[in-house]
């Protein structure tokens, strides 16, 4: 008898969308360049009040259309797996953009172990976003996949892949515990690995994401689209997977920022000069703000919402300097706020120009807060740059990443931020465990909270 090789796996690529059309049409562009031809793509629309749906309809993909009022990409794409007829069911966001083999190696991957359920990939080191904020979270998110373990206990719906026979079985994404962007699919790979699923990180997936994001917008999806409610799933399973960006080190971490943070509760209290840092870290996200990767040191140009937000904020600050009598400590931090403005009128210079003024802005930062840290008692300075050091060292890896990727400035502007991300994930944490721990006794909070989130 002849041997026969079994007909391709028919990829079925489900994108669920709302309000997706400045992204969208990449999306599915990129979709339709793909060098694996055994595919369909479903555009799941969530009631969406843009042109999605013409725009959809448009690159010749079967549409699915949810009308009345949103109920989340976790209901979207078990939609999209109910329209979908391939064997394997890949998920993309809207704002994702897949390259070429891309289809070729989920296929790849799946054919070569049978006994696979799920994958999934991460985001590129490349973002679509040339600005700051928008290098960073991606990288970061680039960073921890590329870092964790290939047996993995969650799963990413971002660029995830699961075979259609399993997701039928494990009853699709939770649409009543998540009817807004949240956990679904973390929730999901947890029951798969409890049901005894494999799943798997391939890194050699990787895709573009196109998203921008805003300091508002990334501590909203951190703490509560994610930290919160994970926070919760875990308390509810009695364990923490050693996994993603939930390694040890990352626990040690926490421990080492919340001792900082003493450290500086008692700077607050013994010295009134700590009312000056927030100014600093404002002027800083202005500064960094205006940060374009494509040009290395961008245009110092700031909207004007955002400019006007951190005037108030600079103001706010400015007049407990004065209530407090650290007027001195205003004298370069008002230099380095005309500097920015002045930024934007040397940005049209020429490369020079903005190098110079950048640097010089970022000199002023450090001479400022070298200024306000060196008024507290040796004591105290020495045991915060102790603890600051064991965290740096801890995540060393995570910051010659970042200087392998964008030089040894961008990975110096990375650290406020990572401390800032562990500031609010101990928030976030603290909050889940109020929510949880109170379900029983104080539902109608929780039920508020959950409706927020």
């Amino acid at each position: 008898m002849e041997y026969q090789n079994p007909p391709p796996l028919k990829i079925s690529v489900i994108v669920p969308n709302h309000d997706g059309s400045g992204t969208l049409k990449r999306c599915l562009e990129a979709i339709r360049s793909s060098s694996y031809k055994e595919y369909e793509y479903i555009v799941v629309d969530d009631a969406s009040t843009d042109n999605s749906v013409a725009l959809a309809n448009s690159q010749s993909a079967k549409v699915v259309v949810m009308e009345g009022r949103p109920l989340g990409p976790a209901s979207a794409r078990n939609h999209g797996a109910q329209a979908a007829a391939g064997d394997i069911m890949f998920f993309v966001d809207a704002d994702v953009v897949i390259y070429p083999d891309t289809l070729q190696k989920i296929a790849g991957t799946f054919a070569g172990s049978p006994d696979l359920a799920a994958v999934f990939g991460s985001y590129d080191d490349n973002p679509g976003d040339v600005r700051f904020l928008s290098q960073y979270k991606n990288l970061f998110h680039h960073f921890v996949h590329q870092h964790a373990d290939d047996n993995s206990t969650s799963f990413w719906s971002g660029c995830g892949a699961m075979r259609r026979e399993t997701f039928l079985d494990i009853g699709g994404f939770d649409t009543l515990k998540y009817p807004h962007p949240s956990i679904e699919d973390i929730e999901l790979g947890r029951r798969l690995i409890a049901r005894g699923y494999k799943i798997r990180i391939n890194k050699t997936i990787q895709v573009k994401h196109l998203k921008r994001w805003t300091l508002s917008g990334l501590v909203k999806t951190d703490v509560f689209d994610r930290g919160i409610p994970w926070t919760q799933l875990v308390l509810a399973d009695r364990k923490i997977p050693n996994d993603l960006n939930l390694e040890s080190s990352q626990r040690w971490s926490a421990l080492f920022i919340g001792i900082l943070l003493l450290f500086m509760g008692a700077s607050a209290i013994i010295h009134h000069q700590i009312v000056l840092l927030p100014i600093l870290f404002c002027l800083l996200w202005l500064t960094l703000q205006s940060w374009q990767w494509q040009e290395q040191l961008g245009q110092f140009y700031v909207g004007r919402r955002s400019f006007l937000g951190i005037s108030i904020l600079f103001a706010l600050f400015a007049g407990l300097a004065f209530w407090f009598g650290a007027v001195k400590f205003l004298i370069p931090i008002l230099l380095l706020f005309g500097i920015v403005v002045a930024g934007q009128w040397f940005a049209g210079r020429g490369r020079f120009w903005r190098i110079a003024t950048f640097a010089f802005m970022m000199i002023i930062i450090s001479i400022s807060m070298l200024q306000i840290v060196l008024t507290y008692p040796v004591w105290l300075i020495a045991l915060a740059f102790l603890t600051l050091g064991i965290f740096i060292l801890l995540n060393r890896q995570f910051y010659v990443f970042f200087s392998e990727k964008r030089g040894i400035m961008f990975a110096i502007a990375v650290v406020p931020f990572h401390l800032l991300y562990f500031l609010y994930s101990m928030v976030a944490f603290a909050l889940g465990a109020l929510l949880y721990f109170g379900k029983a006794r104080f539902p109608f909070i929780n039920e508020q909270a959950e409706h927020k989130t």
